[in-house]
């Protein structure tokens, strides 16, 4: 339901003159479909997989997570970007459970409720998040093994 307003947005920043290597594509990704989505585009890689809002059912944590780790597999050096808001404590730590059980750790984390940064990322200075949003940066452990969770 987001995909257009996500288009909009890459198409505007790449037209923008950023100056940033590469080329940005926007995709829908079916969690319960991963493997089927990264079959079709088996010579594609992707440095980055950007998420929004996507952990607010304990239900859905498994195909999440299950869908980042396909994604990785195939792409190893790749950044899992997560804007999250608490909504429930138990689900946020489901969450990142299930990531650290399917080899992610957090490279770095950027809280909300701060205008500082991390890692060269910062909120917008218009847009500074209160407390219950953070950005999350997951990578995959150095000693994950090929395709092994």
């Amino acid at each position: 339901y987001c995909l257009e307003a996500l288009e909009t947005a890459a198409r505007l920043t790449t037209s923008a003159g950023s100056g940033l290597p590469g080329a940005v594509q926007t995709a829908e990704l079916d969690w319960a479909r991963a493997d089927e989505f990264l079959d079709a585009r088996p010579q594609e890689r992707f440095d980055v997989v950007l998420a929004a809002d996507v952990v607010w059912l304990i239900e859905l944590v498994e195909l999440l997570t299950d869908a980042l780790r396909a994604v990785a597999d195939r792409n190893p050096a790749l950044q899992a970007l997560v804007v999250h808001q608490t909504r429930s404590a138990n689900t946020e730590a489901a969450f990142l459970e299930a990531m650290k059980s399917r080899s992610f750790e957090i490279a770095w984390e950027l809280p909300g409720g701060t205008d500082g940064s991390v890692a060269g990322v910062g909120w917008h200075k218009d847009f500074v998040p209160d407390g219950r949003i953070k950005l999350w940066c997951f990578v995959l452990r150095k000693d994950a093994s090929d395709g092994a969770a």
